[in-house]
């Protein structure tokens, strides 16, 4: 009885040495860099074989929501739009309420709204590049904002 007892400290010993160990090896990684701050750049749309349709945008992300408006020259296509978003690998751009992308009224199509999880590239300073790509049964969006921080 005193053996089996002896082989169960040794085993559970064995076992918490083992995660000891192991936990010292574990990398922590850094979060993402913040996206607050003001942006001016475009946003790119594709669906499917369509020609994609690219417009003039200013951004602006504090610590946890967006607002994105459209350059008023030219032909309006997107709605303005703001919402929540959520930054780790990727950024999430999420409506908070129904009125989210659209909440100047224009006239504008809704199917374009930017609101979908982007992969991020801020590799190149005060520069963001996002980029989402959808497929579904009956076609592919291509959504990609590129943007470079206001001085």
């Amino acid at each position: 009885m005193k053996e089996m007892k002896r082989i169960a400290v040794l085993l559970i010993l064995a076992v918490v040495a083992t995660l000891i160990y192991s936990c010292r090896k574990d990398v922590m990684v850094e979060p993402p860099p913040s996206l607050s701050g003001d942006y001016a750049g475009t946003y790119t749309f594709k669906k499917g074989s369509l020609p994609a349709v690219v417009q003039g945008v200013t951004m602006k992300f504090t610590t946890d929501a967006f607002r994105i408006n459209w350059d008023s020259t030219g032909e309006q296509r997107f709605c303005d739009a703001k919402g929540g978003y959520q930054l780790t690998n990727n950024v999430e751009l999420y409506a908070i309420d129904s009125t989210d992308c659209n909440y100047h009224y224009f006239k504008c199509d809704l199917g374009l709204c930017p609101m979908a999880i982007y992969q991020v590239d801020q590799s190149v300073a005060n520069t963001v590049k996002m980029h989402s790509y959808t497929i579904s049964a009956t076609d592919t969006i291509d959504r990609k904002i590129e943007l470079v921080l206001k001085k």
